[in-house]
């Protein structure tokens, strides 16, 4: 038929199938269900060996059907076999004179061997199938830093602030999809995916180790096992300290043991050939190894000076273009490594895909390895003239609260999506820096009694769904998914030259809920911020759930310790942190959350969401204004801590908004 379904005349029509000969005992019918009445409400099936004499194998009821697309599936015993099959459905669920409608049909041929035998084989078909998925772990890369290369972008090499490696690389585009919640809005998806034509992959293991054989020994904890490992490296194996930026560069900055590393991608491309390069600088005391790609089943293959690895058929040239003493690439395993001796090491390696004989002409148009600390220093203006905007002040002169209207360049030449995540003033009140979802903090100025020359200046981009900022000592902060970032202009020139990670020590994920919000401090200069969790799209329940998910969380002033402060929260989109250190918070409805409360944050309080309990033994439910909570009748704590539970009662209503005096 001409449509996506069969449709028949009526009750008491049907179909021949014409088969090689087989014994059917079942089949099986999936419902189209437009309209429940057109549904098949019984069956008769027939067989013939002449397509003429047929004789009746079974008939029967069929069970309805509750929505469309619903297979069912009816077995009955036969022992003869036939080439011509007829089934005809006498009746219909309604009644009159109605055309009859199902998606698809299907004869079920005999199992052989006893029911059970047939049962066991398919079984241990199905389980194996199931242990192969879970045996293969995802490749998702939580803190990925995506670098476009090259005047048309189509470039690009991922590093992995996690493991201090770049943990793929392209210089086709193609599958590549920004179709997450920021860039489409899509409920589920992750952010972006690069599905084929990569280059290389890393595996995600730690791109540095003191030996070859600590490379595989990750040592991150990884409760899901088709899931890769979560969080960050020990600070003493790897830590990520920032990037710079410099004229369209990026140079990333971190630390390998005792040693200090800078490392910059970047492309060249000369008489339609085009490589990658990785630039090397690092002062060490101890020598290291770096890894620099993963080769699948097949050997990797070496000519002259050039190391070739496969990744889905495809092959990737790997070459040292210039490099310090005692740097060299090798194999071990199926791994494709780079020796680095103590000391100073400076070199740059090439990646291409193609013959390996192009090494002479990638080695010639790479050259030299850059001096990586003459880039961080302060770079020339990439974004630009500050952009000026119609502000409006209210004319409302009989209200003691109105509203001015502070425009937004929604029309700006970056086309970002200029979605407010959060803001700030600076010391003199005329200045704010504001960021955005998309991932850029501006700065506002002039904003003034008149608000007649307002400006924004793009101060920085390429963030992780900043959410949360906050000025302290007239530095910038942001919070993202990934890290809250530290901006550094070293040259005064209104944009940020180093971007650094001031920390990052909870668990990331590819949950497209889980944002970090709001960015605040306390008397004592801590800094507050809120995780959700990694709802599932629609709200059906959490995906994997990292130690911090669902928290309010604490970092101390100098950004070395991190802490959960509170937990038990599902979407906590909005803190506030008031003159004495109080912490209130909001809450989005769903699981656990009948309704979206206000919460009163207390040390190591327990907030509903029962995934999301963070704390100790000890079970502490927190009240929520207007709503008493209920206790949570986890079997984990049923049998011998249900008497150790605890309950604060609401206290007297307290203010949820704290003015400044100076702005009272």
């Amino acid at each position: 038929p001409a449509t996506k379904y069969l449709n028949f005349d009526g009750a008491g029509s049907g179909l021949e199938i014409t088969i090689q000969n087989t014994i059917v005992n079942g089949i099986t019918i999936t419902s189209a269900n437009d309209a429940p009445e057109r549904d098949p409400k019984s069956f008769v099936l027939s067989g013939s060996n002449d397509g003429e004499s047929f004789v009746e194998i079974a008939s029967g009821s069929i069970p309805v059907s509750r929505g469309r697309g619903k297979l069912k599936t009816m077995r009955f015993p036969n022992g003869k076999s036939f080439t011509n099959y007829r089934i005809v459905f006498p009746e219909l669920v309604g009644e009159g004179n109605i055309p009859m409608q199902i998606a698809e049909f299907e004869l079920l041929p005999k199992l052989e061997g006893s029911p059970i035998d047939d049962l066991i084989k398919e079984a241990t078909k199905l389980l194996g199938q199931i242990d192969e998925v879970t045996q293969k772990v995802r490749y998702i890369v939580s803190r990925a830093h995506l670098v476009p290369l090259g005047e048309d972008r189509r470039a690009g090499m991922v590093f992995d602030s996690e493991t201090m490696s770049y943990s793929m690389a392209w210089t086709n585009d193609q599958s590549l999809k920004a179709s997450g919640m920021p860039f489409a809005g899509a409920h589920g998806a992750a952010a972006v995916v690069k599905e084929s034509y990569n280059l290389f992959r890393t595996n995600m293991l730690p791109g540095w180790a003191k030996t070859k054989e600590m490379i595989k020994k990750d040592p991150r904890r990884q409760p899901y096992k088709s899931f890769p490992r979560m969080g960050t490296l020990p600070k003493d194996w790897a830590h990520f300290k920032g990037h710079y930026v410099h004229d369209g560069k990026a140079i990333f900055n971190y630390s390998v043991g005792e040693g200090s590393v800078l490392d910059m991608p970047g492309i060249v491309k000369q008489k339609g050939l085009t490589a990658l390069t990785r630039t090397v600088q690092i002062e060490n005391p101890t020598s290291s190894v770096m890894l620099l790609a993963e080769n699948d089943d097949s050997q990797i293959e070496k000519t002259d000076q050039t190391f070739t690895v496969s990744l889905e058929g495809r092959a990737c040239n790997f070459s040292l273009v210039d490099f310090s003493k005692g740097v060299k690439l090798f194999v071990w395993e199926n791994l494709l490594l780079c020796e680095v001796p103590n000391g100073n090491s400076h070199f740059k390696v090439a990646m291409w895909a193609g013959d390996p004989a192009y090494q002479p002409a990638v080695q010639s148009a790479s050259g030299k390895a850059e001096d990586l600390s003459k880039l961080t220093g302060g770079g020339p203006l990439q974004w630009g003239d500050r952009i000026t905007v119609e502000s409006e002040l209210s004319d409302d002169q009989t209200n003691a609260y109105v509203v001015d209207k502070i425009g937004v360049p929604f029309n700006n030449p970056f086309e970002p999506k200029m979605r407010i995540g959060a803001f700030d003033f600076f010391k003199d009140g005329k200045t704010a820096a504001v960021c955005t979802w998309d991932g850029d903090v501006w700065i506002v100025s002039n904003i003034d009694e008149q608000l007649n020359k307002v400006s924004w200046k793009r101060f920085a981009t390429g963030l992780h769904e900043p959410l949360g900022l906050k000025i302290v000592n007239e530095k910038i902060y942001t919070v993202g998914d990934n890290q809250i970032t530290r901006f550094h202009d070293f040259n005064g020139d209104g944009e940020a030259d180093f971007l650094e990670n001031f920390n990052n020590d909870w668990e990331n994920t590819e949950g497209f809920h889980a944002f970090c919000f709001d960015l605040h401090t306390d008397p004592e200069g801590n800094f507050y911020f809120a995780m959700g969790c990694p709802v599932r799209a629609g709200g059906r329940g959490f995906e994997r759930m990292g130690k911090q998910h669902g928290s309010v969380i604490k970092v101390s002033p100098d950004g070395k310790d991190m802490s959960i402060y509170a937990s038990g929260f599902r979407a906590p989109n909005g803190i506030g942190v008031g003159p004495n250190g109080e912490v209130t918070t909001g809450d989005n409805e769903g699981s656990f959350v009948p309704t979206a409360p206000l919460h009163w944050v207390k040390p190591g309080s327990f907030n509903g969401v029962v995934d999301a309990y963070h704390g100790t033994k000890k079970l502490k439910s927190s009240p929520i204004l207007g709503y008493e909570i209920e206790y949570k009748d986890w079997k984990k704590y049923k049998a011998n801590e249900r008497e150790g539970f605890e309950h604060d009662p609401s206290e007297a209503p307290k203010p949820l908004v704290w003015m400044s005096k100076k702005r009272g």
